[in-house]
């Protein structure tokens, strides 16, 4: 476990650290049983170190091979995903709601009560949802 390791090197020992990684525990190690967890900030590190990241939220584990930047454009991306999603989503409730109310008005203007009655219920089944 490597916690923070360049916050106090110079550029030669950061330099001398992430060959070191690389070579006894990156992708090129001659052995594949070896695991190091390397937190740090700097990211330039992390994308010359890292093949994997392993990312903890809501209690669960994510694993995404590859490098930080690569991590970090891969969440970008899910995160539009879920906002184009979300948005779609909101677009359809918006539609359904209005196509509901026009129902409703052409059933009050011909008072048809069951109807009306029934508009209702799909209504608040929209609301719950």
């Amino acid at each position: 476990l490597l916690d923070e390791p360049t916050n106090h090197l110079d550029l030669h020992g950061v330099l001398w650290l992430q060959d070191h990684l690389h070579r006894e525990w990156g992708a090129d190690a001659p052995k594949k049983d070896r695991i190091a967890v390397v937190v740090s900030h700097d990211r330039s590190f992390l994308d010359a170190c890292a093949t994997d990241i392993i990312e903890i939220h809501e209690c669960k584990l994510r694993n995404f091979p590859g490098n930080y930047t690569g991590y970090c454009d891969r969440v970008a991306d899910e995160q539009r995903l879920l906002l184009l999603r979300k948005s779609e989503v909101e677009k359809e409730e918006k539609v359904a709601k209005k196509e509901l109310n026009n129902m409703k008005k052409k059933a009050r203007e011909h008072a048809d009560e069951k109807k009306v009655r029934q508009l209702k219920s799909k209504e608040k089944k929209l609301e719950k949802a």
